[in-house]
C-alpha cells in the first residue's frame, strides 16, 4: 500500500504486471542519504517469485498390453527447473521417472523446483489391470465304447508369447458313456488371474456317437412253428 499510494515527496513507477508475468523481476529503492542534493541511496533487489510456478502430473491407467508406461510432466517455467519422483510418500526423491509395465499400480508424488519460481507439488497414478485371455476347449467325440481322445484346447489374447497353465479333462468320464451328446461336457480348468492376464474358460461339447460294431449271432436255429426251446445269443463287439 505504502508503494501504491506514494507520499507527496515520493514517485514510484508501477510497471505492467501482465508484461513482467513470468519475467525475473528487479526493483530499484532510493531514498535520501544526506543533505547533499545527490546524496542518495539506491537499493535494488531481485524478487524471487514463490509459489508461482505451476505443474501438472499425467498418469497411466489401462490393460496390460505389453508396454512400458510412465508419468507426464508439464510446468509453466521449464528452464532451470528440476523435476522429481517420489513413490514412498515423499520420503525419497529421484529425478527418474518412474514407469510400468506389469499389472499393479504406483502411487507418485511429483515435485518441480526453480530457482526463481519457487516449488510446486502433484500427485499422478500408475496402473495396469490384467488383459483378457479365453482358454476355449475344443469340441471332441468318440464311438460307443472307446476311450476317450485327448482333449485340446486355444488360447487366445496372450502377448510376447506369454503361456497360460491349464488342463483340459471330461468330468463325466466314466458315468456319461451311452451314445449321445454331452453340451458342456468338456471343460479347462485353471487360475482365474495368472499373471498378467485375467483367463476366462469356454467349455465345450462332447459326442458318443453309436457303434457300428456290435454284432449278433444266435446260436442254435428253430426247427419249427413249436419249437418252444430258449436259445441263447452271442453279442460281440
Amino acid at each position: 500500500s505504502y508503494i501504491r499510494e506514494p507520499g507527496e515527496e515520493s514517485t514510484t513507477i508501477i510497471f505492467d504486471e501482465d508484461v513482467l508475468e513470468g519475467a525475473e523481476k528487479i526493483v530499484a529503492f532510493s531514498t535520501c542519504a544526506d543533505t547533499k542534493t545527490f546524496g542518495r541511496l539506491v537499493v535494488f533487489a531481485r524478487m524471487t517469485r514463490k509459489d508461482m510456478i505451476e505443474l501438472t502430473a499425467t498418469g497411466y491407467e489401462g490393460v496390460y498390453d505389453g508396454d512400458s508406461h510412465d508419468i507426464s510432466v508439464t510446468v509453466n517455467y521449464p528452464d532451470d527447473t528440476t523435476i522429481e519422483y517420489s513413490l514412498d510418500g515423499g520420503r525419497i526423491w529421484t529425478e527418474e521417472i518412474p514407469d510400468i509395465t506389469d499389472v499393479g499400480e504406483k502411487e507418485v508424488m511429483v515435485r518441480a523446483t526453480n530457482p526463481i519460481y519457487g516449488t510446486a507439488t502433484g500427485r499422478a497414478e500408475l496402473k495396469v489391470t490384467p488383459a483378457p485371455v479365453t482358454v476355449t476347449v475344443n469340441e471332441s467325440s468318440k464311438v460307443y465304447g472307446a476311450q476317450d481322445p485327448t482333449f485340446s484346447a486355444e488360447v487366445s489374447g496372450t502377448l510376447n508369447g506369454d503361456t497360460i497353465t491349464y488342463t483340459v479333462s471330461r468330468p463325466g468320464a466314466g458315468t456319461d458313456e451311452n451314445a449321445g451328446s454331452y453340451p458342456d461336457a468338456i471343460v479347462a480348468q485353471g487360475s482365474a488371474i495368472q499373471g498378467n492376464y485375467s483367463v476366462t474358460y469356454v467349455p465345450a461339447d462332447f459326442t458318443i456317437d453309436k457303434s457300428s460294431a456290435l454284432i449278433v449271432i444266435p446260436e442254435g436255429e428253430r426247427t419249427g412253428e413249436g419249437d418252444t426251446a430258449e436259445y441263447e445269443l452271442t453279442v460281440i463287439y
